[in-house]
């Protein structure tokens, strides 16, 4: 890998090191990263420009055939320079909070994910005829989809009910699709940016910190102090929250055979203590800004 890194973006005498598919290294004094990518070229540049002038996420580096990707041995790769040079800082709710306005997301339609109602209804729709060709192989999928896709269901009818009752847009962030772990050299990173609104990072956080048992009143009380979101932004929160992406991302790869379904144990186990947590969430809004209630959960 060092030579062709050498090869194809004129560095010289480069020291690796390397976490998994990740390749770190040093050169004139920058800190780079070569990563696999699993972006599509529209996104990257998009990306790429959106974040041309930032001091804040790591900078995409094209090669010297002027490409952002670069295939090595099949697989496809990316370049970046690390703008801030965190090792093992963790990111607080401040980094969570700190929005990347995008004045115009239409110039950036690769990367929008604003249309949940779509987005997830595609997805239900998937899971619901693809159930019919994994009936009886997965115990745990097979006990429990029902309640993740009633929960998911829930969570579409007070999007489609916000969405009705406000008739607008709202304002969009550069955005997480997911928060993976808690270090600021990962969440800094580009690989998983995508334009959604401000709320949309703020529930992943969220669903992190439960599912990793760490967060407790005290620190949603916290949270909830740091915000000032709307009513329509704050019922944008709670159905994202009700959506249960955290159990469809290890649904996905239990049926493609990246994982066992003992992954899901985890998810699982945790249903009553998730639902407290949604009432938990629901409790600190209502403190600031009136939504509707949903009935099993108050």
């Amino acid at each position: 890998m060092k030579k062709m890194i050498e090869y194809y973006y004129g560095f010289k005498n480069i020291e690796l090191s390397n976490i998994g598919n990740k390749y770190y290294f040093y050169f004139n004094n920058k800190s780079y990263v070569f990563f696999m990518c699993k972006r599509s070229i529209e996104e990257l540049n998009s990306l790429n420009k959106i974040l041309l002038n930032n001091r804040i996420y790591n900078k995409i580096i094209p090669n010297v055939f002027n490409q952002l990707i670069t295939i090595v041995e099949g697989k496809e790769y990316i370049l970046v320079e690390k703008i801030n040079r965190y090792d093992n800082e963790k990111i607080s709710v401040d980094d969570i909070l700190k929005n990347y306005n995008i004045i115009d997301e239409n110039q950036y339609s690769s990367l929008s994910r604003t249309n949940w109602y779509e987005l997830w209804t595609k997805k239900i729709d998937y899971i619901l005829y693809q159930r019919e060709h994994i009936r009886g192989k997965y115990n745990i999928i097979d006990e429990y989809l029902d309640y993740y896709i009633g929960l998911a269901e829930v969570a579409i009818s007070y999007y489609k009910a916000t969405v009705n009752t406000y008739n607008k847009k709202g304002s969009v962030v550069l955005s997480h699709r997911r928060i993976r772990n808690a270090l600021k050299k990962e969440y800094y990173n580009v690989d998983d940016l995508i334009i959604d609104y401000p709320v949309r990072t703020l529930s992943e956080y969220l669903k992190y910190k439960f599912f990793n048992d760490n967060i407790n009143m005290k620190d949603l009380s916290i949270i909830f102090l740091k915000i000032n979101y709307d009513e329509y932004l704050n019922r944008l929160l709670f159905s994202r929250m009700l959506f249960p992406s955290y159990f469809f991302d290890i649904y996905e790869r239990v049926v493609n055979d990246d994982y066992s379904q003992k992954e899901l144990i985890t998810i699982v186990k945790k249903i009553k203590k998730y639902e407290e947590f949604l009432k938990n969430i629901f409790y600190f809004i209502n403190k600031k800004t009136k939504i509707p209630t949903i009935d099993w959960l108050s």
